[in-house]
């Protein structure tokens, strides 16, 4: 067998008849990607005792470990622990410790206990328990026979704390045999393959054990540089970020941010950095981009509010648009949009603007102006920038494009005049 052949397996009838997205195996693959340890394989399975017996019988043979979620809570369909028992062939037993935890949670709650909570404390014997700070199913660890098994609740941030708290440092970290160093840049406003033509001279000169990966999404791309060596770690972060340096300096601004951060935040960064008041006119969005805005913490610093300016009453009689521009460009314009930049300065007190008009579809387009016309402006009281867009026909996919296409713009306002 190879050392660290790993699975990834979800339980779940939801998952397998699309009820719901299953968001784990890619946290998962993508946590343990990072490790240098990307599982061989991720299977979904339904809340059937046979199939999930079947599958560790047949997953233990082939594989050291498999990482399973889904089935463990006080429910009649929570059938895992009772399935891992029957595949070990232990009883199971109860569990003190677990119990006085519940216990606690539920006199903190002021809630009644009931038999079927009680039941989750039945485990199969010779079980490690992982700790769960997210709920009270526990995360299990089993060890059979050179082969590893660890059981999470579905719970995605249950399954997420009892991997970062209790998985990663007594399982994974232990396998690691190499130095593992790995960074993502977060791009917005270039595409993939203009990406990788632009980083292609630095990549073709980076060393054994360097791997470059693309991960695009709507409106921007993720690029990841991986390292494994055998060097020392102050030797490997030495090299690797000179290599990272490299890339910076390639793409420039087109980079919004690294890891796990996202446009709405370094946008909130940068206002509270420079003082600036924010605020959005939206049309065809409906609102989207004042959502993203308002969803950071301590927004309302920042963020002073939004106006859905749908129709053209609205455009006109609130916001401000004139009825020449309406009548002779349109309400899906240049003109429009900042006119409604012009009111929006007016209206909300901010220091700078976002606003957006357009045709999101799938009907509505004309010759002129097809679907998926989308026009963004951004200003403040000395400057306005104009920006066309010519998106599909997928009506969600370019509100979504859109928004982030505005965030960028306004992203970059800031930077070249503040």
């Amino acid at each position: 067998m190879n050392n660290n052949k790993i699975s990834i397996v979800t339980i779940g009838h939801e998952i397998l008849i699309g009820q719901i997205v299953d968001t784990n195996s890619a946290w998962l693959g993508e946590k343990l990607t990072e490790t240098g340890m990307s599982p061989y394989s991720i299977i979904s399975i339904a809340d059937d005792e046979q199939q999930i017996i079947e599958t560790l019988q047949s997953l233990s043979q082939t594989h050291d470990m498999v990482l399973m979620t889904g089935g463990l809570g006080p429910t009649k369909d929570d059938i895992t622990v009772r399935s891992i028992a029957k595949f070990l062939d232990v009883p199971l037993v109860f569990f003190e410790e677990v119990y006085e935890r519940i216990v606690h949670i539920f006199q903190k709650l002021n809630r009644p206990l009931s038999d079927s909570t009680k039941a989750q404390c039945f485990l199969p014997e010779g079980v490690e328990i992982l700790h769960n700070s997210m709920g009270t199913a526990p995360g299990m660890l089993f060890r059979k026979d050179g082969f590893t098994l660890i059981s999470m609740p579905g719970v995605p941030y249950e399954m997420k704390a009892i991997y970062l708290e209790s998985v990663l440092e007594k399982v994974i970290l232990p396998l690691i045999q190499k130095n593992i160093i790995q960074k993502t840049l977060l791009i917005a406003g270039k595409g993939e393959t203009e990406i990788e033509d632009l980083l292609e001279p630095v990549i073709s000169t980076l060393p054994s054990g360097y791997s470059v990966a693309y991960l695009p999404g709507l409106g921007q791309v993720r690029v990841r540089l991986t390292a494994v060596s055998d060097y020392k770690n102050g030797e490997l972060s030495a090299e690797f970020e000179h290599y990272i340096s490299l890339f910076e300096n390639i793409l420039g601004n087109s980079i919004f941010g690294t890891g796990d951060t996202n446009l709405e935040k370094v946008l909130g960064q940068l206002c509270v950095s420079h003082q600036l008041k924010i605020g959005t006119v939206e049309s065809c969005t409906g609102g989207n981009v004042a959502a993203r805005l308002a969803s950071v913490p301590g927004a309302s610093e920042y963020f002073t509010g939004g106006l859905v300016a749908y129709t053209n009453d609205i455009k006109k009689n609130i916001v401000g648009v004139s009825d020449h521009t309406l009548e002779i460009y349109g309400a899906v314009s240049e003109e429009t949009v900042k006119e409604m930049v012009n009111g929006g300065l007016r209206i909300l007190g901010s220091d700078i603007v976002i606003s957006i008009s357009g045709i999101a579809g799938p009907t509505g387009g004309s010759e002129e102006k097809p679907v998926g016309t989308i026009w963004l402006a951004v200003g403040n009281k000395n400057h306005t920038e104009t920006k066309k867009l010519n998106l599909g026909k997928k009506r969600e996919q370019n509100i979504l494009l859109s928004a982030q296409a505005a965030l960028n713009m306004l992203r970059l306002f800031i930077l070249r005049y503040y």
